[in-house]
């Protein structure tokens, strides 16, 4: 298996999972809105709300999102640094040691 090969393995995996993680960060934003309390009248004292167990449900599913969103940026991180490393490699404009400097 040359490093090639290996790149290619590894941005597959990488695309599934990015596009896997994206559509989780998605969801639990979306969770985040329709569970969360709010004040009847938009009164500024949330005590109620706060002390719903919803608040908490919420907030984890906001903090689930994010944590998936950055793990799905990780993930295109690595899907797009195999891709330039393998652009680079066939480049036909690279220079290949013609000795003009």
């Amino acid at each position: 298996m040359t490093v090639s090969d290996r790149i290619e393995s590894r941005t597959g995996v990488a695309g599934t999972c990015a596009a896997v993680l994206f559509a989780v960060a998605g969801a639990l934003f979306v969770v985040y809105p329709v569970v969360r309390p709010y004040a009847a009248g938009g009164a500024p004292d949330g005590r109620a709300e706060f002390a719903s167990p919803w608040w908490l449900v919420a907030h984890l599913a906001a903090v689930g999102g994010f944590i998936a969103f950055g793990l799905a940026l990780v993930a295109l991180s690595g899907l797009l640094k195999g891709r330039v490393a393998n652009e680079r490699r066939w480049s036909p404009w690279r220079r290949r040691g013609s000795g003009s400097g």
